[in-house]
């Protein structure tokens, strides 16, 4: 029993992982802290669950265990070693998985009471950060809670939320909790309801209010099945009422903002010609951010209307799971998604407030996941997983039952061999998270040359970061050793190309004589974000140095003249150089 306990405290510090950032010392602290922190507790489990607690004498393999089977196998498929942070962290959930499917059960009373400790820290957290006491994450956003912008935040306090709606549901199922937690239960959901709204994230909204709609009706149909036949008819009433209450919903979320609605859809579209290319096999893991900005390009190029090129982003972002799954897994990635849609609603569930919890949270995640983008957003998925842990607990069919009597001391090993292959790991990448941190904060224009040549030996520890090639080709651009530039920089074009990666490579190959290449990119990085003007500023400088005076100030009145998206201290520079450069010669 108090292995159990024991386990059961490491899952309710995992939820308060992702509300607060206890790692601190490496770079991007609201993103990389829960990777680290996730990693560190399923090496807790594990030697839990090695060395202290009594296995089952039969395990009992349900459908959601294959589907986290084929799930698991898949993605060790695409991201064995495991040699990033994300990559680190996904692989430690599921081996928390495993580990408490094999060993054993749960407490969710004292998990319950983690869940109220972790949405109190959030509140705190954005509430504090609602009133100026502390800086949010970004200086776009005045909440973003202990993540990098409002969109996560709103999406793990709907996630959270979603439990606190069901347990208020189901309140007669748990007459023996004192009035105590009654009133925190409620006081903490009313404080919710206002910083979700404040997070302006309609996704979340959306995700939440679909929630409350399938909690209540399964909850009426339960009780209405115990007392009366339930009537085809009246349901058909419902569930058409229903669809077009959410029909105008989604219509007035779309009007709330429609210039970013607008933007999402043009993803969209992009991103159907990309499923179109390569349907079956798909692009493989990471495809979506190494393809989509050349695709965004090539059809705002040829096709894009005005209006598209105009909001078209950097975006490396499908804001949308089924689609971001179908243009890197294919095939598979429709059978996984549609496999995942039928777990959650149909999938044999004894009826506890547990697996009505779970479910929940699955609901808000998937409509939040429609829109957004579960898979970037690590805390997300952490909450996820844990509820299709419980999904499989509380099912009420098996597949099949195995005897642990032969396997036991074999799945031991196994156990062993992970967590010790996750804490050399996860020692090695805080090590060089670390490194990379102080050498970073200690950096300045005047030693840039020290900064190089400490990237240049952390190189093999960051093969898959994209901020780190980012800074390290930046620091190489600034001093302007471009043979090294170009090869490194392909790093940052292989995991995740932009406008800005191929200005950077075009300035480069731009000094070592090769003009017409360095127009060329010049031109990709256009066309990937039209609205923006630096790379056609470099454009008319080269064309002016090219003696192309006509295509030079054709330019350089386009971008003086036009309306600009986002005014910014790139804006203004870019128009005073213009400005200098031409002279009078600009209309």
């Amino acid at each position: 029993m108090k292995t159990i306990y024991a386990t059961t405290t490491l899952i309710g510090i995992i939820f308060m992982c992702t509300t607060i950032n206890v790692i601190g010392g490496i770079h991007n602290i609201p993103s990389s802290s829960i990777l680290f922190s996730i990693t560190t507790i399923a090496i807790g489990i594990g030697v839990l669950c090695t060395f202290f607690i009594r296995q089952k004498t039969v395990f009992k393999f349900t459908c959601t265990d294959l589907f986290m089977v084929v799930l698991t196998i898949s993605y060790l498929v695409y991201h064995l070693p495991l040699s990033g942070n994300r990559e680190l962290g996904t692989g430690s959930l599921f081996f928390i998985y495993w580990c408490i499917r094999y060993t054993g059960k749960l407490n969710y009373s004292l998990i319950f009471y983690f869940i109220l400790v972790s949405i109190t820290l959030l509140l705190i957290t954005c509430y504090s950060q609602y009133i100026g006491l502390t800086p949010s994450n970004s200086p776009y956003f005045r909440i973003t809670g202990p993540y990098q912008n409002p969109a996560i935040c709103a999406g793990v306090l709907s996630l959270l939320m979603s439990i606190l709606t069901v347990w208020l549901i189901y309140s007669h199922y748990h007459t023996c909790h004192h009035r105590t937690i009654r009133i925190i239960v409620f006081v903490l959901f009313i404080t919710s309801i206002p910083i979700l709204i404040m997070t302006n994230c309609r996704s979340a909204w959306l995700g939440f209010i679909v929630m409350i709609v399938y909690s209540i009706s399964s909850y009426r149909y339960r009780k209405q099945k115990k007392t009366m036949k339930h009537r085809f008819r009246k349901n058909f009433k419902y569930w058409l009422a229903g669809i077009m209450l959410l029909l105008f919903l989604i219509y007035g979320l779309y009007q709330l903002k429609p210039m970013s609605a607008n933007g999402r859809l043009l993803i969209w579209k992009v991103t159907a010609q990309m499923i179109r290319d390569k349907p079956l096999i798909g692009y493989g893991a990471e495809g979506f951010k190494q393809h989509y900005m050349h695709y965004q390009a090539a059809y705002l190029k040829t096709k894009g209307t005005e209006q598209e090129r105009y909001i078209a982003g950097n975006n490396h972002l499908a804001y949308n799971e089924p689609l971001r799954m179908t243009v890197e897994y294919g095939f598979l990635g429709v059978i996984i998604y549609i496999w995942f849609i039928y777990i959650i609603f149909k999938a044999p569930l004894h009826t506890t407030i547990a697996s009505a919890s779970a479910r929940a949270v699955l609901i808000t995640g998937t409509v939040w996941g429609l829109f957004s983008y579960p898979n970037e957003a690590f805390s997300i998925l952490v909450i996820l997983l844990i509820a299709i842990l419980c999904l499989s607990i509380h099912n009420k069919t098996f597949l099949y039952t195995i005897s642990t009597a032969y396997i036991h001391k074999g799945f031991k090993v196994i156990l062993t061999v992970i967590f010790c292959y996750l804490s050399i790991i996860l020692f090695n990448q805080y090590k060089a998270q670390h490194t990379f941190y102080k050498i970073h904060q200690s950096t300045k224009s005047s030693n840039l040359e020290s900064f190089i040549y400490n990237c240049s030996i952390l190189e093999n520890n960051f093969k898959n970061e994209v901020f780190f090639w980012m800074y390290y080709c930046d620091a190489l651009n600034e001093m302007k050793y471009d043979q090294t530039l170009q090869s490194k920089i392909q790093n940052w074009e292989r995991l995740y190309p932009s406008p800005e990666t191929y200005i950077i490579k075009a300035e480069s190959l731009e000094r070592i004589g090769q003009e017409k290449e360095a127009e060329k990119l010049y031109w990709l990085a256009h066309f990937m974000v039209p609205s923006r003007q630096k790379a056609r500023s470099k454009l008319a400088i080269l064309y002016k140095k090219q003696g192309k005076m006509k295509e030079a100030l054709e330019l350089a009145n386009e971008i003086l003249t036009e309306k600009v998206k986002n005014y910014s201290f790139e804006t203004y520079r870019i128009h005073t150089t213009l400005e200098r450069i031409f002279e009078n010669r600009i209309k």
